[in-house]
């Protein structure tokens, strides 16, 4: 059982605070205190030495406070001390129940949304059974982001494949189709093949007019006379 608090330096509100007289922790001791005046620290300071995590008190370092930090607090079993940014001494198991205990045991889903009007609201208790739940609503959110990702794919695949003349092809044929890892050379060839065939049309128009103009002779001109003395040439 926690008997006093001996000293607090250096931890969010408390720069250096020291017990102005011996009081002591009973059974059921109420500390109380406006908004902003340490008493989520002193609740965080138990919760670290709980866990033994010294994050959650080096998280909460004094503004413009000094180097270190210090904690002295007395237990039954003896002192529990935190400094150079560890815990020492005394090790005691203390239960916090605030509003991070119940963030942390407590899931009852962030957000209330129409989907809680068609089936029964969630309510999970135990700090392993909500990490699972939030691992799970996790997930969720990522595979319903990942669905609009392939529901947007599939419509631009689709777009094209209108696009290039195939609108009688499904989209799932289309997927079905084997890879061809010469696709590349292939197209090459097709072009080239294309193009030689374009050249072909317009060699044999230009053959075509140059016959025609060379079949033309001079000897092939004819002057017919007409009456009134004009002639016309055939």
């Amino acid at each position: 059982m926690l008997q006093k608090i001996a000293v607090i330096e250096n931890v969010g509100r408390f720069e250096k605070a020291l017990p102005t007289q011996n009081v002591r922790f009973e059974k059921c001791t109420l500390l109380f205190g406006e908004n902003g005046w340490g008493k989520s620290t002193i609740a965080d300071i138990l919760r670290s030495l709980s866990r033994r995590d010294p994050e959650i008190i080096v998280g909460r370092k004094t503004l413009a406070g000094g180097p270190d930090q210090k904690i002295s607090l007395q237990f039954d079993s003896g002192r529990a001390n935190f400094e150079r940014s560890s815990w020492n001494g005394a090790q005691s198991r203390v239960a916090v129940f605030d509003s991070l205990f119940v963030n942390d045991n407590v899931y009852s889903g962030d957000t209330v949304s129409s989907d809680h009007l068609r089936r029964q609201y969630g309510l999970v208790v135990g700090e392993k059974g909500v990490k699972l739940v939030r691992q799970i609503v996790s997930l969720d959110e990522a595979n319903t982001e990942n669905n609009k990702i392939i529901r947007a794919l599939e419509a631009e695949l689709t777009a094209d494949l209108r696009g290039i003349g195939l609108a009688a092809m499904s989209l799932p044929d289309f997927q079905g189709l084997e890879e061809d890892p010469d696709i590349d050379t292939a197209i090459a060839e097709k072009q080239a093949e294309v193009s030689r065939a374009a050249k072909s049309k317009e060699l044999k128009a230009a053959a075509v007019a140059s016959t025609f103009f060379t079949s033309i002779r001079s000897d092939d001109l004819r002057l017919n006379p007409q009456p009134d003395g004009r002639r016309n040439c055939r």
